[in-house]
Formats: structure tokens, sequence, C-alpha cells
């Protein structure tokens, strides 16, 4: 019976561990753009970074304040504002449970300033943005 709980939780631990987070710094020259143009939306919206999670934690650490989406969120950017694109890039790579059972995927995170506050915007969100990317997310940072 031991045997089975040790599995068990065993299981458990490698299927919930092994997430990764990763920068890659200055990819490529700032690039700078009104938030409407970026997100072809009247709605910029910022979904905090809630601490407790180690990706949210690395985020924070590095500080983000939050992500920019025109879906949900709180605090409204103004659609006029100044977005610049850093350069630096957050490569998210899921652990086992959320790639094989969750179907998630490796993505990225670009990160932007607006008002001397960074965020991060999702790679799916500036599809229209071809970037002159430097780099390979190689020899990063690491949680």
């Amino acid at each position: 019976m031991q045997y089975i709980e040790y599995i068990t939780i065993l299981a458990v631990i490698s299927i919930s561990g092994c997430s990764d987070i990763k920068i890659e710094k200055q990819c490529f020259e700032p690039i700078h753009y009104q938030a409407n143009k970026l997100f072809q939306s009247s709605e910029i919206r910022v979904e905090p970074i809630w601490v407790g999670h180690p990706r949210n934690d690395y985020l924070k650490d590095h500080n983000v304040e939050g992500h920019l989406s025109p879906y949900g969120g709180f605090e409204k950017i103004s659609a006029s504002s100044q977005l610049t694109l850093t350069g630096n890039i957050y490569k998210i790579t899921p652990n086992i449970g959320e790639r094989y059972i969750g179907r998630n995927s490796e993505y990225l995170l670009f990160e932007v300033t607006v008002d001397a506050k960074k965020y991060v915007i999702s790679d799916q969100i500036p599809e229209h943005i071809l970037l002159p990317l430097r780099c390979f997310l190689i020899n990063s940072v690491s949680i």
C-alpha cells in the first residue's frame, strides 16, 4: 500500500513540476507604437501579475507589472498611449502536465513599457508585426 502512495506522490510531483521561464535581452532594437496600432483595438487593459506561481514571481522579480491585452483585465491603458517594445523576450516552457494534459505549448512574452511601467504582451497579439529577432533564446537566464 505504501508503495502505491509513493508512486502516486512521485507522479503528481513530476507532472506539476519542471516549468521554465527564460529571458533573452536585446533581441531587437526598441520599437515604438501607438497602443491602438499595436493591438488594433481601442480597449487595452492591464491584467496584474499575481505572485505565488514561479513564472509570475520571475516576472515580478524583473519589475513586470502585468499583461497588456484587449481582453478583460483591470486598469485601462489609453489607446493613444505610446508603447515601446523593449527588445526583451520571455520564453515560457510549460511543465509536463500543462504540455500533455492541458495541451499547452511553449510561448513568448514581449516586454513593453508604457509611461515607465513595464508590462508583457503575448506573442499572439501583435500578429501584424515583423520583428528582426537576433535571439534564439539560448544561454538564457532561467529560474
